[in-house]
């Protein structure tokens, strides 16, 4: 059986050995097959694809021998008689494939980087590749870290919700789900940690809250101080009125110890980097 970890870490296990980037063209090959597995793929496709400027000749040769290195390493690779090759489909796994079925408080835990470290050096049309598959690795994961973060909050594990929150805020920024279970789980936390001083009982939940919600508060992008300075260079802001004291509003509860999220959305142009610089000034 191969499996291939593409996430927290690049390597290929086999019953026999691990491969890992350092064997690049062996990673390259096998990290193909295995996403592609299943699949016959000519030999010509793969050839064009590592070797695009190698005669067709000499690209069928090092095809050959790197089929023989892998096959040597436990990949056991298939062909036919009309020159594809494969791996079956039940020969080999991405470990992402087994991430859905994870436990939430698991999932949290779990370096989530994807193919961290891994440059290619096969040629540019192997990068694209790479690149393609890296996004589709990135909409899965983020699309299991918010399906786990929404049954962390159903159960209210607000650690974990908060936690995992925090992960797929680091995969899109903006997504409104976990913006929204970030506020609420923080808030849930804060309570608690208010009513776990006002009882005056002490413990390792205190520190562990107080980590977390410094986790949240560090994940958020604040605007550097040459933004906050372009704002005073604008006209000035006319029609926003009501706009600014909703935010300002918010930003009140804030500094009152309430946690919570603002949304602003309106068309292209209407002025919604203006209002958010004009706030933060």
């Amino acid at each position: 059986m191969v499996v291939l970890h593409a996430l927290g870490q690049c390597l290929i296990r086999t019953a026999i050995t691990t491969i890992s980037p350092r064997a690049d063209m062996c990673f390259a090959l096998g990290s193909y097959l295995t996403r592609e597995r299943g699949n016959r793929v000519p030999r010509r496709q793969i050839e064009k694809l590592f070797w695009p400027a190698m005669r067709a000749a000499d690209a069928s040769h090092s095809l050959s021998e790197l089929i023989h290195k892998l096959r040597r390493k436990g990949v056991h690779i298939q062909r036919d008689e009309s020159a594809c090759i494969w791996l079956p489909r039940d020969a080999a796994s991405i470990d992402i494939d087994q991430l859905s079925t994870e436990e939430p408080a698991r999932l949290a835990e779990r370096d989530l980087s994807i193919l961290p470290g891994y440059s290619p050096r096969a040629s540019s049309a192997f990068n694209d590749w790479v690149d393609e598959w890296r996004g589709d690795l990135h909409l899965r994961l983020l699309n299991i870290v918010v399906a786990g973060m929404t049954r962390a909050s159903a159960s209210s594990d607000w650690p974990v919700t908060l936690s995992l929150a925090n992960k797929a805020l680091k995969l899109d920024p903006e997504h409104p789900s976990a913006l929204l279970a970030r506020a609420s789980a923080a808030e849930h936390l804060a309570r608690r940690n208010r009513e776990s001083r006002e009882a005056a009982v002490p413990g390792a939940s205190d520190e562990r809250t107080v980590a977390l919600l410094r986790e949240s508060t560090s994940a958020v992008k604040w605007p550097d101080r040459s933004t906050v300075a372009a704002a005073n260079d604008d006209t000035a802001l006319v029609g926003r009125t009501e706009s600014m004291e909703r935010l300002q509003a918010q930003a009140t509860r804030t500094f009152n110890g309430k946690v919570g999220a603002a949304y602003i959305s309106a068309p292209t142009g209407v002025g919604k980097s203006r209002l958010i610089r004009e706030f933060s000034a």
